[in-house]
């Protein structure tokens, strides 16, 4: 679990650290696979996540085992944003394209489940700290479904 902490933190270095602001910022890609519009700042959004994540771990203001969860969470919403699929989608590939819809599919579920769990801390963190966590995955949820069209 430690190694994953770790990974997660090397990682998450790489993003911008002034993720939760009211202003746009500009979100670093996580990986040069994702080609369809909005993912790269969809997977710059989740990498920002995990990043706030593993400093409350850090920090001691949510639990290792809590922290472990939510990463494992938003690890699944990452690997469904970087399918190797995107580009033959891009290029109209029918199948790709649904295969694309499915990983978004699964990108949607894995972060309402990280928000499910998130919700739990709701008692136990203060408000300034959980509400731009909160917001920062809404705002991904509401890119993925501008991605699917609705």
């Amino acid at each position: 679990m430690i190694k994953t902490v770790i990974a997660m933190m090397g990682f998450a270095t790489i993003i911008n650290t002034h993720a939760f602001a009211d202003q746009p910022g500009n979100n670093s890609p996580a990986s040069p696979e994702a080609t369809v519009p909005g993912d790269l700042d969809l997977l710059g959004g989740v990498n920002q996540l995990a990043d706030a994540i593993a400093e409350l771990d850090a920090t001691g203001q949510i639990s290792h085992g809590r922290a472990q969860s939510l990463l494992k969470k938003l690890a699944k919403a990452q690997q469904a944003l970087e399918t190797p699929q995107a580009g033959a989608a891009a290029a109209g590939n029918v199948a790709a394209q649904q295969s694309v819809v499915g990983d978004l599919g699964k990108a949607l579920k894995a972060l309402t489940n990280f928000l499910r769990e998130l919700t739990q801390l709701i008692t136990e963190l203060p408000a300034d700290v959980i509400q731009p966590i909160i917001n920062a995955v809404l705002d991904l949820i509401n890119g993925i479904i501008d991605l699917l069209g609705a």
